[in-house]
């Protein structure tokens, strides 16, 4: 199930760059840790993986860049106290310069997050808003079971990496 949610996020991927300009895009790999707080449990650590597309890396204008999202979180310092404390997630992420020649993106993403309860694999709406340039400040808000929100602010460093001989970052 979870291989056919994944083939299902990399082609609306793929739609989503064939969709730009070519001249212009880069396709990128870009690792990253985040380090954050989840509100009323403490530290959490998590690493993930983003593939997509950069559109306008130059600055001329306001780029935009288009990902989808692998990771897992854990806490950090404190063992896991609910199944939904330890997670793996997918997200498709997008976000873009609001101000022109800044260098500062401002985005967010949809995606879901699964994890073991019983044996069985439970999965989960998430939705993250961040703003930076290679570190960013990083909410999360997943909706968990019986209404609740859990809350997670955090630091998330990133290291983009072209993929395709488009126009280079921060040139």
């Amino acid at each position: 199930m979870f291989r056919n949610r994944i083939l299902v996020f990399s082609f609306i991927a793929l739609i989503i760059s064939g969709s730009c300009p070519a001249s212009d895009n880069t396709l990128y790999i870009s690792p990253g840790l985040r380090i954050g707080w989840e509100f009323g449990r403490g530290m959490t650590f998590s690493p993930k993986i983003s593939f997509g597309i950069n559109t306008n890396p130059d600055f001329d204008d306001n780029p935009e860049y288009y990902n989808i999202t692998l990771g897992f979180k854990v806490p950090l310092f404190r063992k896991a106290k609910y199944s939904y404390d330890r997670y793996n997630f997918v997200e498709l992420q997008a976000g873009c310069t609001p101000f022109k020649h800044n260098g500062l993106f401002a985005g967010g993403g949809l995606g879901f997050m699964f994890y073991q309860d019983n044996n069985k694999t439970k999965f989960r709406p998430m939705v993250t808003i961040d703003s930076g340039c290679l570190i960013f400040a990083a909410f999360d808000f997943i909706f968990l079971e019986n209404k609740k929100i859990s809350t997670d602010f955090g630091f998330l460093g990133i290291m983009p990496i072209p993929l395709s001989k488009g126009k280079p970052w921060f040139d």
